[in-house]
Protein backbone atom coordinates (compact mmCIF):
# COMPACT_ATOMS: atom_id res chain seq x y z
CA UNK A 1 0.00 0.00 0.00
CA UNK A 2 1.06 3.60 -0.56
CA UNK A 3 2.16 5.30 2.66
CA UNK A 4 1.55 9.03 3.07
CA UNK A 5 0.68 11.72 5.59
CA UNK A 6 -2.57 9.97 6.57
CA UNK A 7 -0.57 7.05 7.90
CA UNK A 8 1.74 9.42 9.77
CA UNK A 9 -1.22 11.06 11.49
CA UNK A 10 -2.68 7.69 12.48
CA UNK A 11 0.67 6.61 13.88
CA UNK A 12 0.77 9.71 16.08
CA UNK A 13 -2.75 8.94 17.28
CA UNK A 14 -1.79 5.34 18.04
CA UNK A 15 1.03 6.59 20.27
CA UNK A 16 -1.42 9.04 21.85
CA UNK A 17 -3.78 6.19 22.77
CA UNK A 18 -0.88 4.22 24.25
CA UNK A 19 0.16 7.14 26.45
CA UNK A 20 -3.41 7.97 27.38
CA UNK A 21 -4.26 4.47 28.57
CA UNK A 22 -0.91 3.78 30.22
CA UNK A 23 -0.96 6.94 32.33
CA UNK A 24 -4.54 6.61 33.60
CA UNK A 25 -3.42 3.83 35.95
CA UNK A 26 -1.25 6.11 38.10
CA UNK A 27 -4.05 8.26 39.61
CA UNK A 28 -6.08 5.11 40.29
CA UNK A 29 -3.44 3.41 42.45
CA UNK A 30 -4.36 4.93 45.83
CA UNK A 31 -8.09 4.53 45.16
CA UNK A 32 -7.79 0.88 44.15
CA UNK A 33 -5.51 0.17 47.09
CA UNK A 34 -7.97 1.68 49.55
CA UNK A 35 -11.11 0.14 48.02
CA UNK A 36 -9.75 -3.41 48.05
CA UNK A 37 -7.72 -2.90 51.25
CA UNK A 38 -4.52 -4.02 49.53
CA UNK A 39 -1.31 -4.21 51.53
CA UNK A 40 1.87 -2.73 50.06
CA UNK A 41 2.98 -6.24 49.14
CA UNK A 42 -0.30 -7.01 47.40
CA UNK A 43 -0.18 -3.72 45.51
CA UNK A 44 3.39 -4.49 44.44
CA UNK A 45 2.20 -7.81 43.07
CA UNK A 46 -0.57 -6.07 41.12
CA UNK A 47 1.97 -3.70 39.55
CA UNK A 48 4.23 -6.66 38.76
CA UNK A 49 1.37 -8.34 36.88
CA UNK A 50 1.25 -5.38 34.48
CA UNK A 51 4.91 -5.96 33.68
CA UNK A 52 4.45 -9.72 33.35
CA UNK A 53 1.57 -9.23 30.92
CA UNK A 54 3.66 -6.91 28.77
CA UNK A 55 6.69 -9.18 28.70
CA UNK A 56 4.54 -12.18 27.74
CA UNK A 57 2.94 -10.51 24.70
CA UNK A 58 5.86 -8.46 23.40
CA UNK A 59 7.77 -11.40 21.83
CA UNK A 60 4.74 -12.35 19.72
CA UNK A 61 3.40 -8.93 18.77
CA UNK A 62 5.82 -8.31 15.92
CA UNK A 63 5.17 -11.77 14.47
CA UNK A 64 1.40 -11.22 14.58
CA UNK A 65 1.78 -7.88 12.80
CA UNK A 66 3.99 -9.53 10.17
CA UNK A 67 1.37 -12.23 9.61
CA UNK A 68 -1.86 -10.22 9.75
CA UNK A 69 -0.73 -6.61 9.20
CA UNK A 70 -0.35 -3.83 11.75
CA UNK A 71 -3.96 -2.65 11.41
CA UNK A 72 -5.60 -5.80 12.80
CA UNK A 73 -3.19 -6.05 15.73
CA UNK A 74 -3.42 -2.34 16.51
CA UNK A 75 -7.23 -2.27 16.43
CA UNK A 76 -7.45 -5.37 18.63
CA UNK A 77 -4.82 -4.11 21.09
CA UNK A 78 -6.28 -0.60 21.35
CA UNK A 79 -9.82 -1.91 21.77
CA UNK A 80 -8.97 -4.37 24.54
CA UNK A 81 -6.69 -1.85 26.24
CA UNK A 82 -9.35 0.87 26.32
CA UNK A 83 -12.01 -1.57 27.53
CA UNK A 84 -9.74 -2.79 30.33
CA UNK A 85 -9.22 0.70 31.81
CA UNK A 86 -12.75 1.09 33.30
CA UNK A 87 -12.58 -2.50 34.56
CA UNK A 88 -9.72 -1.56 36.91
CA UNK A 89 -11.87 0.42 39.39
CA UNK A 90 -14.78 -1.99 38.83
CA UNK A 91 -12.78 -5.07 39.84
CA UNK A 92 -14.55 -6.57 42.88
CA UNK A 93 -11.63 -8.53 44.35
CA UNK A 94 -7.89 -8.97 44.51
CA UNK A 95 -8.02 -11.84 42.01
CA UNK A 96 -10.28 -10.01 39.56
CA UNK A 97 -8.01 -6.97 39.64
CA UNK A 98 -5.00 -9.20 39.03
CA UNK A 99 -6.63 -10.69 35.92
CA UNK A 100 -7.62 -7.25 34.60
CA UNK A 101 -4.11 -5.86 35.13
CA UNK A 102 -2.54 -8.90 33.50
CA UNK A 103 -4.66 -8.30 30.38
CA UNK A 104 -4.07 -4.54 30.62
CA UNK A 105 -0.31 -5.08 30.69
CA UNK A 106 -0.47 -7.61 27.88
CA UNK A 107 -2.22 -5.29 25.44
CA UNK A 108 -0.01 -2.39 26.52
CA UNK A 109 2.99 -4.49 25.51
CA UNK A 110 1.59 -5.60 22.16
CA UNK A 111 0.46 -2.07 21.28
CA UNK A 112 3.88 -0.68 22.22
CA UNK A 113 5.67 -3.05 19.85
CA UNK A 114 3.31 -2.77 16.88
CA UNK A 115 2.83 1.00 16.93
CA UNK A 116 6.61 1.35 16.89
CA UNK A 117 6.74 -1.11 14.00
CA UNK A 118 4.21 0.99 12.08
CA UNK A 119 6.19 4.11 12.98
CA UNK A 120 9.40 2.67 11.54
CA UNK A 121 7.65 1.67 8.30
CA UNK A 122 6.02 5.09 7.90
CA UNK A 123 9.28 6.91 8.62
CA UNK A 124 11.21 4.79 6.13
CA UNK A 125 8.53 5.22 3.46
CA UNK A 126 8.38 9.00 3.83
CA UNK A 127 12.16 9.32 4.01
CA UNK A 128 12.44 11.82 6.86
CA UNK A 129 12.78 11.67 10.66
CA UNK A 130 9.40 11.09 12.33
CA UNK A 131 9.97 8.81 15.33
CA UNK A 132 10.67 11.59 17.83
CA UNK A 133 7.33 13.21 17.02
CA UNK A 134 5.58 9.85 17.28
CA UNK A 135 7.04 9.27 20.75
CA UNK A 136 6.20 12.87 21.61
CA UNK A 137 2.53 12.01 21.18
CA UNK A 138 2.99 9.15 23.65
CA UNK A 139 4.35 11.65 26.17
CA UNK A 140 1.51 14.04 25.34
CA UNK A 141 -1.01 11.25 25.85
CA UNK A 142 0.56 10.52 29.22
CA UNK A 143 0.18 14.12 30.34
CA UNK A 144 -3.43 14.28 29.10
CA UNK A 145 -4.40 10.89 30.56
CA UNK A 146 -2.93 11.36 34.02
CA UNK A 147 -3.85 15.05 34.14
CA UNK A 148 -7.46 14.59 33.08
CA UNK A 149 -8.04 11.66 35.44
CA UNK A 150 -6.48 13.59 38.34
CA UNK A 151 -8.60 16.67 37.66
CA UNK A 152 -11.80 14.63 37.37
CA UNK A 153 -11.08 12.79 40.61
CA UNK A 154 -10.19 16.05 42.38
CA UNK A 155 -13.51 17.53 41.18
CA UNK A 156 -15.40 14.70 42.84
CA UNK A 157 -15.92 12.33 39.92
CA UNK A 158 -15.80 8.62 40.67
CA UNK A 159 -12.95 6.45 39.49
CA UNK A 160 -15.35 4.71 37.10
CA UNK A 161 -16.40 8.03 35.58
CA UNK A 162 -12.78 9.12 35.17
CA UNK A 163 -11.82 5.88 33.42
CA UNK A 164 -14.93 5.98 31.21
CA UNK A 165 -13.73 9.39 30.03
CA UNK A 166 -10.42 7.79 29.04
CA UNK A 167 -12.28 4.95 27.30
CA UNK A 168 -14.55 7.23 25.27
CA UNK A 169 -11.78 9.65 24.32
CA UNK A 170 -9.48 6.82 23.27
CA UNK A 171 -12.25 5.13 21.31
CA UNK A 172 -12.99 8.31 19.35
CA UNK A 173 -9.29 8.73 18.55
CA UNK A 174 -9.06 5.08 17.50
CA UNK A 175 -11.97 5.31 15.04
CA UNK A 176 -10.32 8.30 13.39
CA UNK A 177 -6.94 6.56 13.24
CA UNK A 178 -7.99 3.16 11.84
CA UNK A 179 -7.90 4.07 8.11
CA UNK A 180 -4.26 5.07 8.44
CA UNK A 181 -3.09 1.91 10.19
CA UNK A 182 -1.05 -0.25 7.81
CA UNK A 183 -2.93 -3.29 6.56
CA UNK A 184 -0.28 -5.09 4.51
CA UNK A 185 1.03 -8.33 5.98
CA UNK A 186 4.67 -9.32 5.64
CA UNK A 187 5.97 -11.71 3.05
CA UNK A 188 7.26 -15.20 3.74
CA UNK A 189 6.71 -17.49 6.70
CA UNK A 190 5.50 -16.36 10.08
CA UNK A 191 8.31 -14.89 12.12
CA UNK A 192 9.37 -16.33 15.46
CA UNK A 193 11.14 -14.76 18.38
CA UNK A 194 14.94 -14.98 18.14
CA UNK A 195 17.94 -14.40 20.37
CA UNK A 196 19.21 -10.83 19.81
CA UNK A 197 22.48 -10.50 17.96
CA UNK A 198 24.76 -7.93 16.41
CA UNK A 199 23.61 -4.34 16.31
CA UNK A 200 20.15 -5.33 17.62
CA UNK A 201 21.71 -6.59 20.84
CA UNK A 202 23.68 -3.36 21.30
CA UNK A 203 20.65 -1.18 20.55
CA UNK A 204 18.61 -3.22 23.02
CA UNK A 205 21.22 -2.72 25.75
CA UNK A 206 21.29 1.03 25.12
CA UNK A 207 17.49 1.23 25.06
CA UNK A 208 17.37 -0.68 28.34
CA UNK A 209 19.92 1.72 29.83
CA UNK A 210 17.97 4.82 28.79
CA UNK A 211 14.68 3.35 30.03
CA UNK A 212 16.47 2.45 33.26
CA UNK A 213 17.45 6.11 33.59
CA UNK A 214 13.87 7.24 32.92
CA UNK A 215 12.48 4.81 35.50
CA UNK A 216 15.01 5.97 38.05
CA UNK A 217 13.95 9.59 37.67
CA UNK A 218 10.27 8.63 37.82
CA UNK A 219 10.62 6.69 41.08
CA UNK A 220 13.55 8.33 42.87
CA UNK A 221 13.77 12.02 41.90
CA UNK A 222 11.35 13.15 44.62
CA UNK A 223 13.20 11.16 47.28
CA UNK A 224 16.54 12.65 46.25
CA UNK A 225 15.13 16.17 46.44
CA UNK A 226 13.56 15.64 49.86
CA UNK A 227 16.45 13.72 51.41
CA UNK A 228 19.44 15.61 49.99
CA UNK A 229 18.01 19.02 49.09
CA UNK A 230 15.56 19.29 52.02
CA UNK A 231 12.62 20.18 49.78
CA UNK A 232 9.11 19.59 51.08
CA UNK A 233 7.16 16.57 49.85
CA UNK A 234 4.95 18.73 47.64
CA UNK A 235 7.76 20.68 46.03
CA UNK A 236 9.87 17.56 45.43
CA UNK A 237 7.45 16.47 42.73
CA UNK A 238 8.70 19.30 40.55
CA UNK A 239 11.80 17.23 39.79
CA UNK A 240 9.72 14.77 37.80
CA UNK A 241 7.63 17.62 36.35
CA UNK A 242 10.83 19.23 34.99
CA UNK A 243 11.95 15.88 33.57
CA UNK A 244 8.59 15.08 31.92
CA UNK A 245 8.09 18.58 30.54
CA UNK A 246 11.55 18.74 28.96
CA UNK A 247 11.20 15.22 27.54
CA UNK A 248 7.84 16.03 25.96
CA UNK A 249 9.16 19.31 24.56
CA UNK A 250 12.25 17.58 23.18
CA UNK A 251 10.21 14.87 21.47
CA UNK A 252 7.63 17.19 19.95
CA UNK A 253 10.45 19.20 18.36
CA UNK A 254 12.68 16.18 17.84
CA UNK A 255 11.95 15.45 14.19
CA UNK A 256 13.33 18.84 13.17
CA UNK A 257 16.29 18.37 15.49
CA UNK A 258 17.13 14.94 14.02
CA UNK A 259 16.70 16.27 10.48
CA UNK A 260 18.99 19.20 11.26
CA UNK A 261 21.70 17.51 13.33
CA UNK A 262 21.45 13.91 12.14
CA UNK A 263 21.05 10.79 14.30
CA UNK A 264 24.75 10.61 15.24
CA UNK A 265 24.86 14.05 16.84
CA UNK A 266 21.48 13.49 18.51
CA UNK A 267 22.72 10.30 20.15
CA UNK A 268 26.05 11.82 21.17
CA UNK A 269 24.80 15.18 22.44
CA UNK A 270 21.62 13.74 23.91
CA UNK A 271 23.56 11.13 25.85
CA UNK A 272 26.06 13.69 27.15
CA UNK A 273 23.32 16.13 28.20
CA UNK A 274 21.57 13.33 30.11
CA UNK A 275 24.81 12.37 31.84
CA UNK A 276 25.44 15.99 32.85
CA UNK A 277 21.88 16.18 34.14
CA UNK A 278 22.27 13.09 36.34
CA UNK A 279 25.58 14.31 37.72
CA UNK A 280 24.19 17.79 38.35
CA UNK A 281 21.19 16.36 40.20
CA UNK A 282 23.38 13.96 42.16
CA UNK A 283 26.19 16.34 43.07
CA UNK A 284 24.42 19.70 43.34
CA UNK A 285 23.73 21.47 46.61
CA UNK A 286 21.10 24.03 45.63
CA UNK A 287 17.54 22.80 44.92
CA UNK A 288 17.57 24.79 41.68
CA UNK A 289 20.45 22.64 40.41
CA UNK A 290 18.55 19.47 41.21
CA UNK A 291 15.52 20.62 39.22
CA UNK A 292 17.68 21.79 36.32
CA UNK A 293 19.54 18.49 36.40
CA UNK A 294 16.38 16.41 36.03
CA UNK A 295 15.19 18.75 33.29
CA UNK A 296 18.45 18.13 31.41
CA UNK A 297 18.00 14.37 31.79
CA UNK A 298 14.57 14.62 30.15
CA UNK A 299 15.79 16.91 27.39
CA UNK A 300 18.86 14.82 26.58
CA UNK A 301 17.06 11.47 26.69
CA UNK A 302 14.01 12.67 24.78
CA UNK A 303 15.20 11.71 21.32
CA UNK A 304 17.59 8.85 22.09
CA UNK A 305 15.00 6.08 22.14
CA UNK A 306 13.18 7.30 18.99
CA UNK A 307 16.50 7.40 17.11
CA UNK A 308 17.36 3.91 18.39
CA UNK A 309 13.98 2.56 17.24
CA UNK A 310 14.52 4.13 13.82
CA UNK A 311 17.89 2.38 13.66
CA UNK A 312 16.23 -0.96 14.46
CA UNK A 313 13.98 -0.48 11.46
CA UNK A 314 16.97 0.06 9.16
CA UNK A 315 19.30 -2.70 10.38
CA UNK A 316 19.58 -5.95 8.43
CA UNK A 317 20.90 -8.33 11.10
CA UNK A 318 17.37 -9.49 12.00
CA UNK A 319 13.81 -9.06 10.65
CA UNK A 320 12.51 -5.67 11.80
CA UNK A 321 9.34 -6.96 13.53
CA UNK A 322 11.35 -9.42 15.63
CA UNK A 323 14.09 -6.88 16.33
CA UNK A 324 11.56 -4.30 17.48
CA UNK A 325 9.98 -6.83 19.83
CA UNK A 326 13.40 -7.60 21.30
CA UNK A 327 14.43 -3.99 21.75
CA UNK A 328 11.06 -3.10 23.30
CA UNK A 329 11.39 -5.97 25.78
CA UNK A 330 14.94 -4.96 26.71
CA UNK A 331 13.87 -1.35 27.12
CA UNK A 332 10.91 -2.32 29.27
CA UNK A 333 13.12 -4.57 31.38
CA UNK A 334 15.41 -1.62 32.01
CA UNK A 335 12.47 0.53 33.09
CA UNK A 336 11.34 -2.15 35.56
CA UNK A 337 14.77 -3.11 36.90
CA UNK A 338 16.31 0.37 37.03
CA UNK A 339 14.39 1.67 40.06
CA UNK A 340 15.14 -1.54 41.96
CA UNK A 341 18.84 -1.28 41.10
CA UNK A 342 19.08 2.34 42.19
CA UNK A 343 17.32 1.41 45.43
CA UNK A 344 19.95 -1.22 46.20
CA UNK A 345 22.79 1.12 45.25
CA UNK A 346 21.27 3.91 47.33
CA UNK A 347 21.10 1.71 50.40
CA UNK A 348 24.81 0.87 50.21
CA UNK A 349 26.33 3.96 48.58
CA UNK A 350 23.81 6.75 49.05
CA UNK A 351 21.24 8.12 46.64
CA UNK A 352 23.60 10.77 45.23
CA UNK A 353 26.15 8.15 44.21
CA UNK A 354 23.37 5.93 42.83
CA UNK A 355 22.17 8.75 40.57
CA UNK A 356 25.73 9.36 39.46
CA UNK A 357 26.15 5.70 38.54
CA UNK A 358 23.02 5.79 36.39
CA UNK A 359 24.51 8.80 34.62
CA UNK A 360 27.75 6.91 34.07
CA UNK A 361 25.81 4.02 32.51
CA UNK A 362 24.16 6.42 30.04
CA UNK A 363 27.68 7.26 28.77
CA UNK A 364 27.36 4.07 26.70
CA UNK A 365 25.02 5.94 24.36
CA UNK A 366 27.58 8.47 23.02
CA UNK A 367 30.33 5.83 23.13
CA UNK A 368 28.44 3.43 20.82
CA UNK A 369 26.55 6.01 18.76
CA UNK A 370 28.99 6.19 15.84
CA UNK A 371 29.08 2.40 15.48
CA UNK A 372 25.28 2.09 15.60
CA UNK A 373 24.75 4.82 13.00
CA UNK A 374 27.39 3.23 10.80
CA UNK A 375 25.68 -0.16 11.03
CA UNK A 376 22.19 1.19 10.32
CA UNK A 377 22.79 4.11 7.93
CA UNK A 378 20.25 4.55 5.16
CA UNK A 379 21.06 6.80 2.20
CA UNK A 380 17.38 7.63 1.91
CA UNK A 381 17.28 9.18 5.36
CA UNK A 382 18.80 12.43 6.51
CA UNK A 383 22.35 11.65 7.58
CA UNK A 384 24.71 13.30 10.00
Amino acid sequence: MRIGEREAVSTRLGFLILGLAASTWAPLVPLVKARLALSDTMLGLMILLIGIGSVVTMPFAGSLAHRYGCRKVLVASCSVLLMSVPLIPLSPSFWALGLVLLVYGGVLGSLDVVINLQGVQVENALGRPLMSGFHGFYSLGGIVGAGAATLLLAAGASAVAATLATFLTGLAVLFYAIPGFLSDAGEGDRLVFQIPRGVVLVIGILAGTVFCAEGSVTDWSALLLTREYQLGAGAAGFGYVAFAFCMTLGRLTGDKIVASLGPLRVLMFGGLVSVIGFWMAGLGRLPFLGLVGFGLVGLGASNIVPVLFSAVGRQRAMPAPVALSIVTIMGYAGFLLGPAAIGSASQHLGIRVAMGLIGAAVLMVPLFSAWIVGQTSDPGMVSS
